[in-house]
């Protein structure tokens, strides 16, 4: 092995990109391609932060490595069919069994603090004439992206290797100072929230699913989407961080980011998105938008194929499926041999594909793992409608999937060692589920999340607008919603505490919202998306939603799926987001915990839920209401019994009451033009009323427990438009701790919900 000392400043190397401020400068030119000298690495440079061999704390620190053009002759052979058996062989830059380059991190007292993989490296231009992108000058076609938290100074050690026989390696020095960044995301001091690594102040995130681009057309839905469709994103991020969101998912699919779809193996055919990617990670670190990155969509690793079922996603099927042996894609490119994989659940079984998912996933952390912004990992979207995970009813029979629900629990918990332990994520990891047994809270698996290395429960829920109509439309977070949060956030599977070690992670809704599965009349509205359509004219359902999810005990409040890129959504962001800022200021989850888990009716709970229980909450079904049962209302109360913050709202307020206040819900409703049939019905779990009720003050109430015996305390009320008080009084607690608290007065057009909190009458205060 050959060291060599870095020289710094012997050129400077400019390039074009994107963003005219990002240059590099050569540190190391070791000019391996002169005749008669030997070596791999070529040159090394520096890109970022502008001041070399300086960075702040956090800030991205960005290497350029330069091959030899033996070996970038050889990557070039790869890229462009891995077919040839001539030697020299080709070389795949994605596989480190052919290149590994890495860096180890070493601080004074020259401890190894840390340790980086590289990763390789495209440049881009956009062409949006032709809607793709052209390559631009590449120098340095290997990168190392790093971020410091501790000042100091740090040394750099640069380990090049070749398939696991030739080596070189080079040492840079890197001094950190001081910076203003937060730090990275991290589960808080009472696990159920969020806090900033280095100030552990709370985090508290507001915002929605921005998945991904769209694709270029529903006949090219398998293929990247091209350079256009990432304006749609950046337009709305801009709309997003405008509102003062702060919290979003992205989700990587076959036309957006799935770096290897098209061939096993080999990213290059997603590089242009990556390079766009690198902006889009920018721009969150710029506007403080933390996000979740999904690295799999589940659609790809169903059984069904597009013969049996075309309608949904053409083309994105395990038999496109660049992990399978019989792909019937074969994109012309470089890719690895065949794996022995030929149906699903190989993709969780099999060694060699257990490893290019592990190379996946130091691909993702390698490039943006050093970035604040990336706060969660998500393996994969809704694992339990993958690899014939649940049983299946066929006829009178039971089909027992338990083996597969084994393989892909190993799987999970096998990736979040490694990508915690050996790629060292500073991020926040787990999977997301779509579904428990028969719709339930019960999950077919507790034991996915149960391990020590996923640090939250991500679950997706959404209601539909079906014929015949669905039972919990209005009481979707009274009945669907809490019961998941609560259950899931105490570990309470099957009637019993059974995995205690949930109530040491948090719980986010990364997805949820309204989807209509009413089929459309053929082809009459074959251009209508209707899902899309509903979700722009419901803001109160988004809203309820959303305020829901702050006050029940999740770890951010949202998120929800639809309409990211409409016009009216952006407008509702900007209506919805800015009062829940306001409202939680004052709220610190690291100071007060407001997360300690309760027994109430031999059933753990962290949120109280009024109504309180099923039967309340259904009395009013096609009824109507009484004053102990208008109100729907989400608490959470500290540990010591002295504060409390929650939300309550106007159970009248749902779409089966608004059809005078919204013509295209009428129309919906009545099958109106531009509606060829009916796509609304009324649910069954409907009230008496017609329209939505006035509330007046003190005529309706709710209930807090678990607060301080015969006490008092003053309860203030906030506009949920706004974020400002209304009004506030005095509240007093019986001997149990019970206060029953009457509501404001509630003009449904004014103000059909409300926020509030409350602590103890003795010089506290929010």
């Amino acid at each position: 092995m050959r060291f060599f000392i870095v020289f710094l400043l012997i050129s400077i190397d400019s390039f074009t990109q994107l963003n005219p401020s990002i240059y590099s400068k050569v540190i190391l030119d070791k000019n391996v391609n002169a005749p008669g000298t030997i070596g791999i690495i070529n040159k090394v440079a520096w890109f970022s932060p502008k001041r070399i061999g300086e960075a702040k704390q956090f800030e991205k620190v960005e290497l350029g490595i330069e091959l030899s053009q033996t070996i970038n002759n050889r990557i070039l052979k790869f890229i462009k069919s891995s077919g040839s058996k001539s030697y020299p062989y080709p070389l795949n830059p994605f596989n480190p069994e052919d290149i590994d380059i890495k860096a180890e991190i070493y601080n004074q007292e020259n401890i190894k603090v840390n340790e980086i993989n590289g990763f390789f490296y495209e440049e881009y231009k956009r062409d949006k004439l032709n809607n793709q992108w052209k390559k631009d000058t590449t120098s340095y076609n290997f990168r190392i992206r790093m971020s410091f938290e501790k000042t100091g100074s740090y040394k750099v050690i640069i380990y090049t290797n070749i398939k696991r026989i030739y080596s070189d390696t080079c040492i840079t020095q890197v001094k950190i100072n001081k910076g203003s960044n937060p730090g990275f995301l991290e589960l808080g001091e009472h696990k159920k929230h969020l806090r900033f690594s280095d100030n552990k102040k709370s985090f508290l995130g507001v915002g929605q699913v921005i998945p991904w681009t769209e694709s270029d057309g529903w006949d090219k839905i398998p293929q990247g989407s091209g350079s256009r469709s990432f304006d749609e994103m950046y337009n709305a991020l801009n709309a997003f961080s405008n509102a003062k969101g702060n919290f979003t998912r992205f989700v990587a699919a076959p036309w957006f980011m799935q770096l290897d779809w098209e061939s096993l193996g080999n990213y290059q055919k997603k590089m242009n998105h990556a390079w766009e990617f690198d902006r889009i990670n920018d721009f969150c670190n710029k506007k403080l938008i933390y996000f979740i990155y999904c690295a799999y969509l589940h659609a790809p690793l169903q059984k069904r194929t597009d013969e049996e079922d075309a309608r949904v996603m053409p083309g994105v099927r395990w038999e496109d499926n660049a992990y399978n042996d019989n792909d019937i894609s074969l994109t012309k490119a470089g890719r690895e041999n065949k794996i022995g994989a030929t149906e699903p659940i190989d993709f969780y079984r099999n060694e060699r594909a257990k490893f290019f998912s592990k190379n996946h996933f130091r691909y993702i952390m390698a490039r943006w793992g050093y970035s604040t912004a990336f706060s969660g990992l998500q393996f994969l979207s809704e694992i339990d409608d993958t690899g014939n995970y649940r049983d299946e009813k066929i006829n009178d029979s039971i089909i027992d999937h338990s083996k597969n629900r084994e393989i892909i629990k190993t799987w999970v918990h096998e990736m979040s060692e490694y990508i915690g332990n050996e790629l060292n994520s500073r991020q926040l990891l787990s999977v997301a589920l779509i579904n428990g047994v028969n719709g339930s809270c019960d999950l077919w698996d507790p034991e996915i999340f149960n391990h020590p290395q996923i640090d939250f429960v991500g679950l997706h829920n959404y209601t539909y607008e079906m014929s015949p109509s669905s039972d919990k439309i209005r009481n979707r977070n009274l009945l669907l919603r809490y019961p998941a949060v609560t259950n899931l956030n105490t570990g309470y599977q099957n009637e019993r505490i059974s995995h205690p070690t949930y109530q040491n992670k948090c719980f986010i809704y990364d997805e949820f919202g309204h989807l209509m599965s009413i089929p459309r009349k053929w082809p009459e509205d074959k251009k209508i998306d209707l899902s899309k359509i509903l979700n722009d004219h419901i803001p109160f359902m988004i809203k309820q939603d959303l305020w829901f999810t702050l006050a029940s005990g999740c770890a951010v409040s949202g998120l929800d799926w639809w309409n990211y890129y409409t016009k009216t959504r952006h407008k509702l962001w900007k209506e919805l987001y800015p009062p829940i800022h306001e409202f939680i200021k004052g709220i610190d989850f690291e100071i007060c915990n407001y997360d300690t888990v309760r027994i109430f009716k031999n059933n753990p709970i962290i949120a109280q839920r009024w109504p309180e229980n099923t039967r309340k909450i259904e009395r009013s079904n096609g009824r109507r209401y009484r004053k102990s049962d208008l109100l729907e209302a989400y608490t959470q109360v500290s540990s010591d019994g002295e504060r409390g913050f929650g939300w309550i709202s106007n159970r009248s307020v749902n779409w089966p009451n608004m059809l005078e206040e919204d013509s295209i819900l009428k129309k919906m409703y009545y099958a109106e033009k531009p509606f060829s049939k009916k796509y609304l019905y009324m649910p069954k779990d409907d009230d008496k009323t017609s329209k939505p009720i006035n509330i007046e003050e003190d005529k309706t109430y709710f209930k807090i427990r678990f607060l301080n015996p015969k006490a008092t305390y003053r309860i203030v009320f906030y506009n949920t438009k706004t974020g400002n008080k209304i009004t506030g009084n005095k509240i007093t607690t019986n001997r149990r701790g019970i206060a029953k608290v009457y509501a404001p007065k509630m003009l449904w057009k004014v103000n059909p919900d409300i926020a509030f909190k409350l602590f103890k009458e003795r010089g506290l205060s929010f």
